[in-house]
């Protein structure tokens, strides 16, 4: 249903699927799924969140029965899915428009128990099915989204860089943390990607369109690590007496033991109790003492966890 409401405000509704590109999923009672998005991560007009990345959280809370809390805080929610199932007493389900799912748009003659004034409340209730009670619930977490749209990230991370090696033979210098600009700058080579490459960088080529709008756009720059060889950056365009010195010894990066990588990237994950974001320092982005001391040895980050929730991914070669 448009416009999807106001900025700050939970929609409600039934799933999307055409949009989504699915068939026109139906509960074991033959009802469309309903569903409910997060204030901020619903994309609709003025009422688009300004950001998202792995640092956005949801600000659905999932309560049991009792109403303790399931899903709160660190691990809100940013959307459900919801199977309505059959009706209950007092649930109106007269159909009130000629659409595919039948029926009427009035969330309380579907869901119940609180899950009706969810838009207003942001509170979910996820229980047994009883005499009065019959949704259920599908919570989708921040963790749960952003584990899978960091894959994506470090994907476009990668073709960007790779796409500008291609063409211009050398990498850009990464971006060091104290500086706002998010300019290349020559002698970094562990830090933010950098967004404006020739700002800093002056006698390098920019990204062109090899790095995607939306990258910078949400800040993932921010939320995501950068490291490249000395030996790498501007080779083929410049030649800088410190680069030139580097390179008279071994200093490709090392990942797992191999010795032969030019350049990685890591997604940081949402924040974990301790560090502070936006992340001014490597120990605030990443987890673990091999990849946060500076040096140029890195390993694969464990099993995402509550403990360590980055990736890594080798750009070149």
């Amino acid at each position: 249903d448009s416009p999807c409401g106001a900025t700050g405000v939970t929609a409600i509704g039934r799933l999307p699927w055409k949009t989504l590109g699915l068939p026109d999923l139906r509960d074991g009672s033959g009802e469309c799924l309903w569903y409910a998005v997060s204030a901020n991560f619903k994309n609709s007009g003025t009422s688009a969140p300004a950001v998202v990345n792995s640092d956005s959280l949801g600000t659905l809370v999932v309560k049991d029965a009792s109403g303790n809390p399931v899903y709160s805080g660190s691990n809100a929610v940013v959307a459900i899915v919801f199977s309505p199932d059959g009706a209950l007493p007092g649930q109106n389900r007269t159909p009130n428009s000629a659409t595919g799912c039948g029926g009427n748009s009035t969330a309380g003659n579907y869901l119940e128990g609180g899950n009706q004034n969810g838009a207003s409340t942001n509170i979910f209730i996820a229980a047994q099915t009883t005499n009065t009670f019959n949704d259920e619930l599908l919570p989708i977490t921040s963790d749960a989204l952003f584990s899978v749209v960091e894959m994506r990230v470090l994907r476009e991370m990668r073709n960007a860089l790779v796409t500008y090696r291609s063409n211009n033979s050398y990498f850009p210098g990464a971006n060091p943390y104290a500086d706002g600009t998010y300019s290349c700058d020559y002698l970094t080579y562990q830090g933010r990607l950098p967004l404006n490459i020739n700002l800093g960088c002056t006698a390098l080529a920019d990204w062109g369109t090899d790095l995607p709008a939306w990258f910078g756009t949400n800040n993932w720059q921010n939320v995501t690590y950068y490291a490249v060889s000395p030996c790498q950056i501007g080779v083929g365009a410049i030649v800088l007496a410190p680069l030139t010195v580097l390179c008279a010894a071994t200093v490709n990066l090392s990942v797992d033991g191999s010795n032969s990588v030019d350049a990685i990237a890591f997604t940081a994950g949402s924040r974990i109790a301790g560090p502070s974001r936006p992340c001014t320092s490597v120990s605030d982005c990443l987890e673990g003492s091999v990849n946060t001391d500076g040096n140029k040895v890195f390993v694969s980050p464990p099993i995402r966890s509550a403990t360590n929730n980055d990736r890594l991914m080798i750009v070149w070669p």
